[in-house]
């Protein structure tokens, strides 16, 4: 019989099998050191994570830490305050250390059609939030035989009555010709009339003194479907001002003047007494350069041109 411990011979190595051998009875040596005193530690550590558990759930139910979103108040615009009021969140109260908190209220004010986005929700101990989000804002009124509906800069839906806006403090143009129903509030309203007439709407913005004049924008005449010859796209001023706009920006025609240079033009048009001498309407089309402008009309304006308040 070979013996157990075979003494090496000069120079050479052990096998693979006594190699693993050696590590094992390391390890088993290691392990019987650590001994009583390996133990004590990590009974310490488990029993510390435990009680570090069991507080915290303690603490969570303490009411100094208690967080009722239902009961916030955002500090919103008179038009969408109520119904922001009203958002609905998964559980009535939570606590400052839960972990779904700010999830959570982020997510619920997210479904409002009123939000935009939420930048950001942020815990402030011991029981306060705070909440900033980017809100919808009603850019104007689309209406259809039913009723009128109000909507956003990207053409989404808001949850907003017409009567229910102070026409007289901040009045909204009105959309005519749009063919299509509305979507459901939230929902972006992608008829090719309503994101046409907000593409003039916007350019109109960039100059507040021309875009407060804006009471109805007519779009069914849109691609020329009623007539190949008239204006795809007529404003109505308050001052009962026709304006044949042409082709909205959001065309990829072209043919027609730019943007800069139809505000240029109507910027003028409309800074003139004569042009807007009370009992008369006149018009004026941007549609052509202005060397070869054509001339302003001045004819009355009809029942079909919209030119009573629905």
């Amino acid at each position: 019989m070979c013996a157990k411990n075979k003494k090496l011979k000069e120079g050479g190595w052990p096998g693979f099998r006594g190699a693993l051998m050696w590590l094992l009875r390391k390890a088993t040596t290691g392990v019987l050191s650590l001994g009583l005193q390996g133990g004590i530690v990590v009974a310490l550590i488990v029993a510390g994570l435990v009680g570090l558990a069991l507080a915290r759930r303690q603490v969570s139910r303490m009411p100094q830490y208690s967080i009722y979103p239902g009961q916030f108040r955002a500090q919103a615009p008179p038009w969408c305050a109520g119904d922001l009021a009203q958002v609905k969140f998964p559980r009535e109260c939570y606590s400052i250390f839960d972990a779904s908190l700010t999830a959570d209220v982020a997510a619920a004010y997210a479904a409002s059609p009123w939000v935009k986005a939420v930048r950001r929700v942020e815990k402030r101990f011991p029981n306060h939030l705070s909440v900033e989000l980017d809100l919808r804002e009603p850019a104007a009124f689309v209406r259809l035989p039913d009723a009128s509906h109000a909507v956003d800069n990207d053409g989404v839906c808001l949850p907003l009555a017409y009567e229910k806006w102070d026409h007289e403090q901040r009045p909204l143009p009105l959309i005519f010709g749009v063919k299509s129903q509305p979507p459901e509030p939230g929902k972006r309203w992608s008829d090719p009339g309503t994101l046409a007439a907000l593409s003039v709407l916007q350019a109109l913005a960039t100059e507040p003194t021309l875009f407060h004049q804006v009471h109805f924008v007519d779009v069914s005449n849109l691609e020329g479907v009623i007539d190949p010859q008239r204006s795809e796209v007529l404003l109505f001023t308050r001052r009962r001002v026709r304006v044949a706009w042409g082709r909205p920006p959001n065309t990829t025609r072209f043919g027609e003047p730019s943007v800069p240079c139809k505000l240029a033009r109507l910027r003028r048009y409309l800074s003139q007494p004569a042009a807007l001498a009370d009992g008369s309407s006149a018009g004026v089309d941007l549609r052509f350069p202005e060397d070869d402008a054509a001339p302003v009309s001045r004819t009355p304006v009809r029942s079909t041109d919209h030119a009573s308040t629905p």
